[in-house]
């Protein structure tokens, strides 16, 4: 990890490289991972509202777009009066209002930049490296797994299970798969028996059994 020599200590002492390589991509903190380069910058409110007025803001933005992932990472979160005006930072003396900054976000966004904010410096530093850790993973399946089937008293029942499996065909809802269940079961033919099933890679006896025990538990 590269980290910008213009950053305060307690940022370069995360990096494995101080140096100016990060400033070519309009960040401060620059990530080598299996799939290209990702980035981030650093910003507190006041340096955001300044960098938007004399133009340094769009200039990174420009840079960024050759990142993977790009991050403009909020140092500080905005606090507002009660008709929206921003309470802890201005740009050029000028007071920035709650819709100003939405807008100046989704702007951002929608250059396909993510946008984040931080309170201080103890959680930026945890941000940024936990943000590492994930990002370094390089895929993330977690949010395609499919719930599982649940049990109304813990472990699922043939019925219960049969009703989540048949929820996965288009156009058959909760009460939809009742009707099949209660009429046909779970109208599915297995062409395999448990011994195909473990032959094959990544399955093994263990997990057939639990696969086709799910079809037939009582």
């Amino acid at each position: 990890m590269w980290v910008a020599p213009t950053e305060p200590p307690w940022l370069k002492a995360l990096a494995n490289h101080v140096s100016m390589f990060p400033e070519r991509y309009g960040v401060d903190v620059l990530i080598k991972t299996q799939t290209g380069l990702v980035g981030i910058q650093r910003k507190t409110i006041n340096d955001f509202l300044a960098s938007v007025g004399d133009g340094r803001m769009q200039k990174e933005l420009g840079q960024m777009a050759q990142l993977r992932v790009a991050v403009v990472l909020i140092e500080g979160i905005p606090q507002w009066t009660t008709d929206g005006t921003l309470m802890n930072g201005s740009g050029f003396g000028q007071s920035w209002t709650r819709r100003q900054w939405q807008g100046a976000m989704w702007s951002i966004q929608d250059m396909g930049i993510w946008t984040d904010q931080v309170r201080g410096q103890r959680e930026f530093v945890d941000w940024v490296e936990t943000f590492k850790l994930w990002i370094e993973k390089g895929v993330h399946r977690s949010l395609l797994q499919r719930p599982k089937a649940k049990g109304q008293w813990g472990r699922p029942n043939s019925r219960e299970f049969g009703l989540h499996v048949l929820q996965s065909f288009p156009g058959v809802g909760a009460e939809t798969a009742g009707v099949i269940f209660d009429a046909y079961g779970l109208p599915l033919r297995w062409s395999v028996d448990e011994d195909d099933l473990a032959a094959l890679k990544g399955i093994g006896k263990k997990k057939a059994e639990q696969i086709l025990g799910s079809l037939y538990r009582g």
